[in-house]
């Protein structure tokens, strides 16, 4: 008998809209990466860190909006790059309703 190595595709509603918006990376932030190839769903970890180190905060809220608040925090737990500082306002950004004010 052949094993499947195949992998379930996610799917539905929520996941059409994810994939419908796309993340629009700064290349002034990422100038290290080819940012045509760049996952950045598989890169989130480098993606938020950046952000929350030198985004603006329209970046902050395009960061938010894509990767949802869960991912986010996840970042701010577990990251040995980020300073407290930058941990702290993180984690006061994402409680708050900054991230939901637009210009």
């Amino acid at each position: 008998m052949e094993e499947s190595s195949k992998v379930a595709e996610p799917s539905g509603a929520a996941y059409q809209a994810r994939v419908e918006k796309k993340l629009n990376l700064p290349a002034n932030l990422f100038w290290e990466y080819d940012l045509k190839n760049f996952d950045c769903d598989k890169s989130y970890f480098i993606v938020i860190e950046r952000i929350i180190e030198r985004g603006t905060i329209e970046q902050w809220r395009m960061m938010q909006q894509y990767f949802g608040k869960g991912k986010v925090l996840e970042v701010v737990e577990k990251s040995k790059q980020l300073s407290q500082r930058d941990k702290q306002f993180a984690k006061l950004f994402v409680h708050s309703s900054l991230h939901a004010v637009s210009r």
